[in-house]
């Protein structure tokens, strides 16, 4: 099938848009690892999980831009995307990214000090009639459990008297 070189400059461009939102992709999974810090398992899932993301992008794009049909040029404008994405954009949006990442946490963690602040301020308050309690729950167990004990140390002493005696019947 013929196709005009619109059309085919229109297909370059819809892969050029794919290519620069392919590498805005993997800029936000650099800003991630560069926010927080994780282990080679799930480095290894965000790898797969990139890719993935990045095959579904490809199949949409030759799929609605051009019929899925497959030609050269198709991943040519995603490679020139790429790189004018890397050239153009990359740092700074590496770091608004980076700004929005740092800011948000640290407001997050403004809301949740504010938000357990009071939660701490009752259990301060909390502690020191629980402690007087606990200490005397505490003294009475083990004056209870010294009583147990010494009725139990009784009772076998029982017992051993009454084999005993009965022994010597």
């Amino acid at each position: 099938m013929q196709v005009s070189v619109g059309t085919q400059a229109y297909i370059f461009c819809c892969s050029a848009a794919g290519g620069v939102l392919i590498a805005f992709i993997y800029d936000v999974f650099r800003v991630k690892r560069k926010a927080v810090k994780t282990g080679r398992l799930a480095i290894c899932l965000e790898d797969i999980l990139y890719w993935f993301i990045v095959a579904v992008i490809m199949l949409a794009l030759v799929y609605y831009s051009n019929d899925g049909e497959v030609r050269g040029f198709t991943f040519l404008g995603v490679a020139c995307g790429i790189a004018i994405y890397i050239l153009l954009f990359s740092r700074i949006v590496l770091k608004s990214l980076l700004f929005i990442a740092r800011t948000a946490y640290r407001v997050l963690r403004f809301v949740f000090i504010v938000v357990t602040y009071p939660l701490k301020l009752i259990f301060k308050i909390l502690v020191v009639p629980a402690g007087f309690f606990a200490g005397h729950f505490g003294r009475a167990l083990k004056k209870g459990g010294r009583a147990a004990s010494n009725t139990l140390a009784r009772a076998s002493l029982q017992r051993k008297l009454f084999k005993n005696m009965r022994k010597k019947i």
